[in-house]
């Protein structure tokens, strides 16, 4: 991790505001996930009301990336909780291979939790076909329930053919988890859902 450093982006409406990162998060996207990812996908990935970025401090190049979207009342509600409750859809981190095992992955998860509990958010809801993914998460939620957050609730949620397709290249190994009974190449993911709650 020494030889990155993390800048956060607030209220990214357009790719454009990104500037010279825009492309290099497509390609970081590209070589994590093993192909270039359909185009409406990286469209929607390219804005969000925080975004983060792990890069490196010779080249400075994007080797890491992930954002959060303000979920809508309507979403609040699909998810159990008021309109005016806070929630955020988190698009959960994404490392370039090469940088993959150095704990930028952690590290970006965190630093997006982080952001939304600073908030007071009562939702954090993620989709993933990678056991990995919600491990990783529930490990930055175990952290942070002896400080900030009080108690967390995860609900997961079977959505079949969802992505219409196996997102990453690589196998993912899903043996002895919930994740075995998605079928990944037909697109099944989870959804998850994490419920916060905190000291008054």
């Amino acid at each position: 991790m020494e030889r990155i450093r993390t800048i956060e982006l607030r209220d990214i409406e357009s790719k454009e505001q990104l500037g010279g990162y825009s492309g290099q998060i497509v390609t970081c996207i590209t070589n994590a996930f093993g192909h270039e990812m359909p185009e409406d996908e990286v469209e929607k990935a390219l804005h969000g009301e925080h975004i983060a970025l792990a890069i490196t401090r010779d080249t400075e190049e994007v080797v890491g990336f992930t954002k959060l979207r303000s979920l809508s009342s309507e979403e609040s509600v699909e998810f159990g909780h008021k309109p005016e409750s806070v929630g955020y859809s988190l698009g959960a981190a994404t490392v370039s291979k090469p940088f993959q095992g150095l704990g930028i992955y952690r590290h970006l998860n965190k630093v997006s939790v982080l952001y939304a509990v600073e908030k007071h958010a009562e939702l954090l809801v993620t989709r993933t076909q990678n056991p990995r993914v919600e491990g990783g998460l529930i490990s930055v939620m175990d952290e942070l329930a002896g400080q900030n957050i009080l108690t967390y609730r995860l609900e997961r949620f079977h959505q079949p053919g969802f992505y219409g397709r196996r997102l990453t290249k690589d196998p993912l190994v899903t043996a002895g988890t919930p994740f075995s009974e998605l079928n990944i190449d037909a697109g099944d993911c989870f959804r998850i859902i994490f419920h916060l709650d905190y000291r008054s």
